[in-house]
């Protein structure tokens, strides 16, 4: 891995004759995880052996650092020559830095909870599997560097708060979760069309292998049909978090009731 590209926007990786990017599970995407799951478990374990003082410190520098990560992400794009009009900051995971600022702020919010258990940790851990900077960076480069810290920052942040027991998950949240998902990908579906953009993927999978699945079986032509698969591919996966959340609060439990 070269630092040679580290400056280049996907414009110039992908005129080179020769495939310079990173691909989904390479080794350079294998040692980008690696590094992730070692900063989130470091992160969650300094926040679970915090106080009050500490712990609301971490919430607001994370949730700052993701702020300042898009603002820095839009001078790279100055500094590298990027289309502005290419990037708009209305995808899924977007939309997750505002909450967690809200969160980190007036951390009571039972819905702001419901949303970043439901929508935005399956969507950090989705996008760190199968990233979108994938085919069109290099391994080594700001973009890139900026995606997983980013996308990780999100899954640190929300582990961190289930963990130390601060947010508890419901059934109720997951269908409000969900009804608020589907109307923001209504509206952003919209935009999409009208201006000619693909925020969310929502008029293209952009080589997504999951979102390209959900693109053949929805008919191949996308349209209301894709975003309609998308909402429900989206409700299955908050069950199986649902699932997920349930089987660890039942060995919780468990734990309990043998110490007792």
């Amino acid at each position: 891995m070269s630092f040679e590209y580290f400056w280049y926007n996907s414009d110039k990786i992908l005129s080179y004759p020769e495939n310079i990017a990173f691909s989904v599970f390479s080794l350079p995407h294998i040692i980008w995880l690696v590094i992730m799951i070692f900063l989130i478990m470091l992160y969650c374990r300094f926040y679970l052996k915090g106080d009050e003082k500490r712990r609301r410190n971490m919430r607001c520098c994370l949730a700052l650092f993701m702020i300042f990560s898009e603002i820095a992400k839009m001078c790279a794009m100055a500094i590298s020559g990027s289309d502005p009009h290419n990037y708009i900051p209305l995808e899924i995971c977007s939309l997750a830095e505002y909450l967690i600022l809200i969160d980190a702020i007036w951390p009571d919010k039972d819905v702001v909870q419901q949303m970043l258990l439901y929508v935005f940790l399956p969507g950090g851990l989705m996008a760190l599997a199968f990233p979108g900077a994938a085919g069109y960076y290099t391994a080594v480069n700001i973009f890139t560097a900026r995606f997983f810290l980013f996308h990780g920052g999100i899954v640190a942040y929300v582990i961190a708060r289930y963990t130390a027991g601060e947010i508890k998950p419901h059934y109720r949240g997951l269908w409000i979760s969900l009804g608020i998902t589907f109307l923001i990908a209504m509206a952003i579906y919209r935009f999409d069309v009208a201006c000619g953009f693909n925020c969310m993927f929502l008029t293209n999978p952009r080589g997504n292998p999951m979102l390209k699945f959900l693109w053949d079986i929805s008919g191949g032509k996308g349209g209301i049909s894709y975003v309609a698969a998308i909402t429900v591919f989206s409700g299955f996966v908050m069950h199986v978090m649902y699932l997920v959340y349930r089987f660890i609060e039942n060995n919780r439990v468990l734990r309990q009731n043998r110490q007792a």
